[in-house]
């Protein structure tokens, strides 16, 4: 597919290439993230060929399971912890191998040199492959090196795989991954739709963009475990947004008591997440005093700005707009504070 190129070498694509690369079945689809096209093909424009070139190359890594970048990464003296990680990667133990995951994703970037060891694990198609893929996320958090690994588990037949890598590449900020987190969220059967959620519960904040699929779950899913699971993750991912508060506002009087038991959490912990940011400074609490959706939020906003004294001019004024609120507790409670002089 060569149609979504006019923001040329932004975007990742999908093709299949009907040939076969290096090793690759016929017609298997290869995932290629086009900002790693020849620049000198980028520069002359030849979208066609670059998109060729560049599925081969992504071909080879998904073949090899390790691109050229590798090669070099493991190079250098190694630390006492990541010596220790990369040994016990290699072992035939399983849970010194577990040990070491936890052990990686702990350390982060500082732990870069055991990606080499890591990738061999992503052959492993059960929970240690897929933390695998997660520890490479937090190894790597830039993408520059894991990405192409990643990249060629997206055609995993196994869900739960798929969007355990697609997970990681949406966390570390590349599209492809979001993509594939989307369509699974739309089209994938209820059952494998749990292996996204996990993945967009676990990247929190960074699954900003999935937002839409997302409270369109929350509002209208059949399937009323998965509703509940999506009105959970709302205020995960963002516990500001108004048309995921607005779903949790009309989730709140639905037939079902589940499905309102979980909205009014939901609610409540997006409310408890933004009173958080709203409290650090006085400008950020006269905003929150009049334009926060919960009266239980404004109400706080007000006695926190309000119990030190002198209040600047940005809460004085919240005060005479909290004075007219339209809940009744907010509205005595500035017209208390503006009564009182001292």
């Amino acid at each position: 597919e060569y149609s979504t190129l006019s923001g040329i070498f932004t975007k990742s694509c999908r093709l299949s290439l009907g040939l076969y690369l290096e090793g690759v079945p016929y017609g298997k689809g290869i995932t290629v993230d086009l900002p790693l096209a020849d620049p000198v093909l980028v520069a002359e424009k030849n979208a066609r060929h670059a998109v060729y070139v560049a599925a081969i190359d992504q071909a080879r890594v998904c073949r090899a399971g390790e691109g050229p970048k590798l090669q070099s990464i493991e190079s250098g003296e190694m630390t006492p912890d990541v010596r220790a990680i990369v040994d016990s990667l290699r072992s035939r133990d399983r849970s010194r191998i577990e040990e070491a995951l936890k052990a990686a994703i702990a350390l982060g970037a500082t732990a870069r040199q055991a990606i080499p060891a890591l990738t061999p694990l992503l052959e492993d198609r059960g929970f240690t492959g897929q933390s695998a893929a997660r520890a490479l996320g937090a190894l790597d958090p830039e993408g520059t090196v894991v990405t192409p690994v990643l990249l060629c588990q997206l055609g995993e037949p196994d869900r739960a795989w798929k969007y355990a890598a697609a997970g990681v590449l949406l966390r570390i900020g590349n599209r492809a991954g979001q993509e594939a987190l989307a369509e699974g969220l739309k089209r994938e059967p209820t059952s494998q739709r749990y292996a996204v959620m996990r993945e967009l519960e676990t990247s929190g904040r960074k699954a900003a963009a999935l937002l839409p699929p997302v409270i369109e779950c929350a509002v209208s899913e059949p399937d009323l475990r998965l509703r509940s699971a999506c009105i959970s993750l709302l205020p995960r991912i963002d516990p500001a947004d108004r048309a995921s508060l607005r779903a949790l506002e009309k989730a709140q009087a639905d037939e079902d008591l589940t499905v309102r038991e979980k909205a009014k959490s939901a609610w409540q912990y997006a409310s408890e997440l933004r009173l958080r940011e709203l409290v650090k400074t006085p400008e950020s609490l006269a905003l929150g005093m009049v334009t926060d959706p919960s009266s239980a939020v404004r109400l706080q906003c007000l006695h926190t700005a309000t119990s030190t004294r002198p209040y600047g001019t940005a809460v004085a004024a919240a005060l005479r707009q909290a004075a007219n609120d339209p809940d009744e507790k907010v509205r005595e409670a500035a017209r208390r504070v503006l009564a009182d002089p001292s």
